[in-house]
């Protein structure tokens, strides 16, 4: 028996469960940032490119925030991965959120 079994078997229930928890969350941290998961200034988290959530923020061009919005839904359809879906949706709900804020709907 290796020393790492033995360890574990000498823990107890709730003692695994913790030290389980502590991996997972451990992995999850590392999957994060390994696929570029970027924060801004605030405890939110958006995938993709700061730049381009910057560049949507700044505008008041409804023609020009639409055609962001449609070219990364464009993206989104076709996109290969969870992780092109996940930013190009993000742009998406950027520049929605941003139309709205600048009346571009009526």
């Amino acid at each position: 028996m290796s020393g790492l079994q033995r360890f574990w078997q000498r823990r107890s229930g709730g003692e695994q469960l913790l030290l389980g928890g502590v991996a997972v969350l451990a992995v999850l941290l590392v999957l994060s940032a390994a696929f570029g998961y970027s924060s801004g200034s605030g405890s939110s988290t958006r995938p993709g490119s700061a730049s381009v959530y910057s560049d949507i923020a700044a505008s008041s061009d409804c023609t020009w925030l639409q055609a962001q919005f449609d070219r990364a839904d464009e993206n989104n359809q076709t996109a290969s991965s969870g992780y092109e879906r996940d930013y190009t949706l993000g742009y998406m709900q950027a520049a929605d959120k941003r139309m709205r804020e600048v009346g571009c709907y009526g």
